[in-house]
């Protein structure tokens, strides 16, 4: 098995609306065997303001939503 060397990556998701009478949830998972994970997800607006949420450790194949 290779060492375990875990590096920076982003991922852009798009997040579709705020409108009254829907509700979102982001939710992050590990999927990496045998590891924690630290997630450090940030939501960002259409006109370029990025607003961080709290780092979140998961354990292998833990899932939480992100608040």
């Amino acid at each position: 098995m290779a060492p375990w060397q875990p590096q920076p990556q982003e991922e852009f998701v798009p997040y579709w609306t705020l409108e009254p009478g829907w509700d979102t949830a982001l939710q992050v998972r590990n999927n990496v065997t045998g590891h924690d994970l630290t997630v450090t997800p940030a939501l960002r607006v259409a006109d370029g303001p990025e607003f961080p949420l709290k780092p979140v450790t998961l354990a292998p194949n833990q899932s939480v939503p992100c608040r």
